[in-house]
């Protein structure tokens, strides 16, 4: 499925002299370093009795590649809120320094809306002016109400949370790309709308809206017939599925290994990408732009 906001948003990161893509060896590096990440946390899970699988792009790797889409620079996992919140719980303990957790509602934010596990095997300067290891974005799979009504309101109100959470993390990474620059990056229309709106809820930091809006997608009900991803790229609605589709899974080969993905993925897929088993043309693939890039 075509995103023609992260197109446009692409289109300029190329444009700008002061970024360049990943070159494949950097590539083929990064993706080995995810790859031993991601053993170390399905391990963790398989310890703890944690249910999770791979996510969005990782899992249509797995089915379409048996590994890494050869261009992707990034893993995803996906897992319910309740295991979720056991990971937050027991992460530092299991890994004693190994890996950081970033996450809303935890001791350590990480100024987005969803978890992140990262390691400082390599450092990269992204576009935004951030200085970061190498991120595993975890996703939430949230249980939403069964009464129709209900679950529209709750997807509208975390709509609404996540738009404002995003306009001032927006806010807050202009911020520090200015700061580390000495210098103010191209804008456009929208982001300048986006910018606006930050600074109009700014009364609020970026991380306190996170916070609040992770809180808000939370729902008690284990037994719904649907679950939803509000943190995910299409948000509540767009990824709003049957809990058998998400909460089921398979082993799938993932390069020289194997990691769970979620057993309904032709449902998942189709809502998220539409023809997924159709391999996108060179022009078309995702290239990923950075200051810099510094392996230890």
């Amino acid at each position: 499925m075509k995103n023609k906001h992260k197109e446009r948003y692409l289109q300029r990161l190329s444009n700008r002299s002061d970024l360049r893509a990943l070159n494949d060896d950097e590539l083929k590096r990064i993706q080995q370093i995810y790859l031993n990440m991601a053993s170390d946390i399905f391990k963790m899970c398989d310890d703890y009795g944690i249910y999770a699988t791979l996510s969005g792009g990782s899992a249509l790797g797995a089915v379409r590649h048996q590994g890494f889409i050869p261009w992707d620079d990034d893993m995803d996992i996906n897992m319910p809120r309740k295991d979720y919140e056991l990971f937050k719980r027991q992460f530092n303990e299991y890994f004693q320094g190994k890996y950081q957790l970033y996450a809303p509602n935890s001791s350590l934010s990480s100024h987005y809306r969803i978890g992140k596990i990262e390691s400082t095997d390599v450092m990269i300067e992204d576009d935004k002016g951030y200085r970061h290891g190498l991120i595993i974005d975890l996703f939430v799979i949230e249980n939403t109400p069964d009464f129709g009504p209900h679950r529209w309101l709750c997807g509208i109100r975390s709509i609404l949370y996540t738009f404002v959470a995003a306009c001032c993390s927006l806010r807050e990474s202009r911020k520090q790309y200015i700061k580390n620059h000495k210098a103010t990056p191209p804008y456009s229309l929208s982001e300048r709308v986006f910018l606006l709106i930050g600074y109009i809820f700014s009364f609020r930091s970026a991380d306190s809206w996170n916070d609040l809006t992770d809180r808000i997608n939370q729902c008690p009900n284990e037994q719904s017939k649907y679950v939803s991803i509000p943190s995910g790229r299409r948000h509540y609605f767009g990824e709003t599925y049957r809990r058998e589709s998400m909460l089921k899974a398979q082993n799938m080969k993932f390069e020289d290994r194997f990691f769970p993905v979620p057993s309904g993925y032709d449902e998942y897929f189709s809502k998220l990408y539409g023809d997924y088993m159709t391999i996108p043309p060179v022009e078309k693939r995702e290239k990923h732009y950075v200051h810099s890039v510094a392996f230890k």
